[in-house]
């Protein structure tokens, strides 16, 4: 379908007439035989398109701008009459002019206006979005059809239309503090103190930062459209943790030329470890940048692998060093010790002991196993936090705490609505080649042989280096972090539902990016490695993922139709119809949508089929509780030029309970063994006691090799051993030992 047509589709109503004129830019392209007049003329046309989008925008952000001055102003005045109210004794007369009930009344409106200001938010970023896609549509065109050429001085103009995102993210940061407020239980003296502190700044401050995280994850690909509605729907339900001054995020992930440390992460191996080198902010890297050298390891076990969800156990130990030490450190150069003289914060004596030994064993690991830099992921991340944070594990457990505050989604929270919940939102991911690898042209890549980074690269999104030194993922990605032990809330659960999240389980940057650029170098792929680069098509506001477009395609989205509904029980302001939640009586329509579909746009056939058929199956499997049956199950991947793609697997909670049950059985015979024992000890003659002795003894090496078998059985169900799991030659020596037992006894009464 046309992009005109798709922009007609998706335009807000009440905005129609600020967006840009597309059919006029298009036909100027067409009727133009571009003259050098005719070029000035539809240049001319542009700078004036673009100058009514950028002026609207910047009204409307101003406008929310003042919006949520006004309703914080509101809020300081209605916390100040509860507080007085507060403060009135029985039987004194109320002179603050108002009831409890009018400034509940107040509290609503106030809540109203800021769900309003979050819907403009969000459709501001659809906004830019579409008048970004329209404008860079329209110079490919004129570059491919004319001599003049437009994308290099509309280059920089494009970019800034579309950056505006932390702009938005700043403006939900002061929403999200004044929602946290208003539904926070607790002292209005403290409320109103939180009232009055700048939010964006208290999320970004330097502070104390735990350096031990323990957390069980699930990841989700967002399309890139729908993120600032996933942004707007977590905000109702948990506060905004902005990332550092400008949410940028990059590390470097290292490895060795056999790339061990991909396969000991793809192939789920115990305890298998990643180590990333991490720093915050848009600014180049100065010998005064705080980088922070991370290892993180998997604690993967039946727990956190065996449930539908297929969540990830991760443990996170890091600790922070100047970039000007970076080099001296991974040679060897830089002692734990200089490590640990380095730090900023005072330390404790048992802290000093427990990051010196952290720091030796990651230096011994790196310098031991020739890990060096080979890939760098770069994206700006959004954080969300609500209620007491898995970092507490650090001091609780000798962890180092560090001074540094660049790690600001580290930070812990106050106390929200579902606690001990994180998520992070990344968007605009690129990824970036450090390894000194031959290339196609034999070069080896912009990083010296002893640098710890390129130098080539230039400013976040790196334009100066080639297309085959770096890539950008298609989707957003959302993380959510849960504490152990912490129960998922109904709406989160909901919110995992939703069409707008497509899971994918235990996706990793670092795999991606290394499946990516050593497609030829590596033996396993991760199983999503297809579909990252597939095309995605939006129907009825929902993203799917679309066989029509190969891998490399540069198309720009286009999207096919979006409708904004009222969803209550997802909790936000506005959010995109869940097919999944239609009623039983919607599936009887689901296939007359399907053929319109298929009738209004014949390329969208077997998408359309596709889609469709699969929304039935979920309609069915929720409306009939079947949410993780072979209805919605996802689909096989196959290898791929004779690459073994990585499934996601997890352990059936029956294959334990039989490893139970099995050593229930073996301690049942014990005990009746054990029972003739101890009475032919207590009440026999002389032979029935020394026929005790021999059948305790044999009871006891029954008992000591059913549990070496138990824990044999586990340790392999753990690590996913294909088996086998039988023993051929104990269940022979212990009936040999039975038997002789038994001969022994016989030989005895007889003798």
């Amino acid at each position: 379908m046309k992009f005109g047509s798709n922009l007609k589709r998706l335009v807000s109503k009440q905005w129609r007439v600020y967006y840009m004129d597309y059919d006029l830019l298009k036909r100027l392209l067409k009727e133009s035989s571009f003259t050098e007049q005719e070029e000035a003329a539809f240049v001319e046309a542009l700078d004036r398109e673009l100058a009514r989008v950028r002026y609207f925008r910047d009204i409307k952000i101003d406008e929310v701008s003042r919006r949520i001055s006004y309703n914080s102003q509101a809020l300081v005045l209605i916390f100040k009459k509860k507080r007085a109210l507060r403060d009135v004794s029985p039987g004194q007369p109320n002179l603050t002019g108002v009831s409890e009930e009018e400034l509940r009344e107040r509290l609503k409106v106030v809540e109203e206006q800021l769900n309003d200001a979050i819907n403009d938010i969000q459709q501001l970023g659809s906004f830019d979005r579409l008048n970004y896609t329209g404008f860079a549509k329209i110079i490919k065109k004129h570059d491919k059809h004319t001599e003049f050429v437009l994308r290099d001085l509309y280059h920089d103009k494009l970019y800034a239309l579309s950056t505006t995102q932390q702009q938005y993210d700043a403006k939900l940061a002061e929403i999200s503090h004044l929602l946290h407020v208003m539904r926070e239980e607790g002292d209005l003296d403290q409320a109103l103190q939180n009232l009055t502190a700048d939010a964006t700044a208290e999320e970004t401050k330097a502070g104390t930062r735990e350096m031990h995280f323990e957390m069980r994850t699930r990841k989700f690909w967002v399309h890139p459209d729908d993120a600032m509605a996933v942004k707007a729907h977590i905000i109702q339900h948990m506060p905004i943790r902005l990332v550092g001054k400008d949410s940028l995020v990059s590390s470097i992930y290292l490895d060795n030329e056999n790339f061990e440390m991909y396969s000991g992460r793809i192939e789920h191996l115990e305890s298998g470890e990643t180590f990333r080198l991490r720093w915050y902010g848009r600014d180049p890297v100065t010998p005064q940048t705080i980088v922070y050298i991370e290892r993180k390891t998997l604690q993967d076990d039946f727990w956190h692998s065996s449930g539908a969800n297929d969540s990830e156990a991760t443990q996170k130990d890091r600790f922070p060093i100047p970039a000007s030490k970076m080099n001296d450190f991974l040679s060897g150069r830089l002692s734990p010790d200089e490590i640990v003289e380095l730090q900023e914060e005072k330390l404790s004596d048992a802290e000093r002991i427990h990051l010196r030994s952290f720091v030796e064993d990651v230096q011994r690991t790196i310098i031991s196993r020739q890990l060096k830099p080979v890939l760098r992921t770069a994206y700006a991340r959004v954080a969300f936090q609500a209620g007491s944070t898995s970092s507490s594990v650090g001091s609780s457990a000798g962890g180092y705490r560090s001074g540094s505050g660049a790690g600001s989604e580290e930070s812990a929270a106050h106390s929200f609505i579902g606690g001990g919940i994180r998520m992070s939102l990344d968007t605009e991911v690129l990824m970036v080649r450090e390894d000194r690898l031959p290339r196609d042209d034999s070069s080896v890549g912009g990083r010296l042989e002893n640098d710890w980074k390129r130098s080539d690269e230039g400013v976040y999104p790196f334009n100066k280096l080639p297309p085959s030194e770096v890539t950008r993922l298609r989707f957003a990605i959302l993380e959510v972090k849960l504490d152990e032990g912490v129960p998922v809330p109904k709406w989160l659960n909901a919110f995992f539902r939703s069409e707008m999240l497509q899971e994918v389980a235990r996706f990793n940057k670092y795999l991606h990016g290394i499946g990516y650029f050593h497609f030829q170098r590596v033996n396993s792929l991760p199983f999503w490695i297809n579909e990252a680069d597939r095309e995605v098509i939006r129907i009825g506001g929902v993203g799917f993922f679309s066989p029509r477009f190969g891998k490399g395609s540069g198309t720009i989205l286009e999207e096919v139709a979006s409708e904004d509904v009222d969803a209550a029980d997802m909790g936000g302001p506005s959010w995109n119809a869940n097919v999944a939640n239609k009623s039983l009586h919607d599936l009887d329509s689901i296939d007359v949508e399907r053929d319109e579909l298929r009738d209004h746009d014949t390329e969208s056939d077997n998408i359309a089929t596709a889609y469709y058929d699969k929304m039935k199956n979920r309609m069915w499997a929720d409306l009939l509780g079947l949410q993780n049956s072979s209805l919605v199950a996802r689909d096989e991947f196959s290898l791929t030029n004779g690459k073994a793609i990585v499934l996601p697997t997890r352990t059936e909670p029956k294959t334990v309970f039989a490893n139970e049950r099995t050593f229930l059985t073996w301690l049942h015979f014990c005990i009746v063994l054990s029972a003739l024992a101890l009475g032919l000890l207590n009440f026999g003659d002389s032979v029935s006691v020394s026929a005790g002795f021999i059948f305790t003894f044999v009871a006891v090496i029954f008992m000591v090799y059913s549990l070496y078998l138990y824990l044999w059985r586990a340790h392999k169900i753990h690590i996913r051993d294909p088996g086998p799991y039988d023993d051929l030659y104990g269940p022979t020596f212990l009936v040999g030992v039975l038997f002789l037992a038994i001969s022994i006894n016989v030989a005895q009464q007889f003798a």
